[in-house]
């Protein structure tokens, strides 16, 4: 799977194909509006940062301080940090979770499938924590 992510990425002109990627739009149209929505997520939320990502640490400081109850890991790596140290967010994730479970509670609704179709029944409310 690695190797497949990689591929595209690699070469003498991988990084050039990288930042195309990643260059795509205009980023005050694409990310102008999230600033106003970080500071409404009230549920408690995960922030991961690489410490040798290519953005810079001020992005999380400032995502981090705009989001009431956050709380920031940063992991020895960079920036694709769930490929690089797999173990270490699921063990930062395991924990999270285990510290939050039952802290929000919202009504969701679960669909059941019938002979006649579809219907929709109420389901048991799930805490929902965030990571960004």
């Amino acid at each position: 799977m690695l190797r497949a992510f990689y591929e595209p990425f690699s070469g003498l002109t991988g990084s050039w194909q990288l930042m195309r990627l990643v260059r795509w739009g205009k980023p005050e149209d694409m990310l102008g509006e999230i600033p106003a929505k970080l500071t409404a997520l009230l549920m408690p939320t995960l922030i991961f940062q690489g410490s040798r990502d290519v953005l810079p640490a001020s992005f999380v400081e400032r995502a981090a301080s705009l989001i009431p109850h956050s709380r920031v890991v940063t992991l020895d790596t960079g920036h694709f940090i769930p490929l690089d140290r797999p173990k270490d967010v699921a063990a930062c994730l395991r924990s999270f979770f285990a510290e939050n479970s039952g802290m929000i509670d919202i009504p969701i609704q679960a669909t059941n499938r019938s002979a006649r179709g579809l219907h929709t029944v109420p389901a048991e409310p799930l805490p929902l924590p965030v990571v960004l």
